[in-house]
């Protein structure tokens, strides 16, 4: 965007179509496609270099894409920590939209690989909140590895 407004600055631009037709052709890749598919013609999408601009950052702005990563979140073959964690950085960079808590516990619950953390967090009556999904997930994880080292909890 600061490229094409340097170039706004020096072209002697008579009109905005000229500005946004400018800007349009210093963007690039999936920005230029977003742009150029946006409505019938460019001239009708937008009519001012101020609206393309607004609407680019809303388009691609971080949260967005913080929003996205989130919602495709899957555990794989991390360790349930590590999953938790990068859920908690994707909420925490998500802080001005937030989605409901019940979708951030249906993307915890379907992200997670299948095994004894998954079983759990399934068998227990829907959890009303993040924090309890994890917390029941933790907790099977914990009582797994306890079992097999031979750990009780009982003197």
């Amino acid at each position: 965007m600061r490229e094409a407004e340097m170039a706004m600055a020096f072209a002697m631009l008579q009109n905005e179509q000229q500005r946004v037709a400018l800007a349009i052709s210093k963007l690039g890749g999936r920005a230029r496609e977003w742009a150029l598919t946006c409505g019938t013609s460019v001239e009708a999408a937008f009519l001012s270099w101020k609206e393309l601009k607004m609407q680019l950052l809303r388009v691609f702005s971080s949260a967005f894409r913080e929003r996205s990563r989130f919602l495709a979140a899957r555990q794989v073959k991390k360790e349930l920590v590590d999953f938790v964690q990068d859920l908690r950085t994707l909420i925490a960079g998500m802080a001005a939209n937030f989605l409901p808590k019940a979708v951030t516990v249906t993307v915890f619950m379907e992200g997670l690989s299948t095994g004894v953390a998954r079983k759990e967090v399934f068998r227990v009556s829907h959890p009303s909140s993040f924090k309890e999904a994890v917390k029941v997930a933790l907790t099977a994880i914990f009582n797994l590895k306890s079992t097999q080292l031979g750990w009780t909890t009982q003197p």
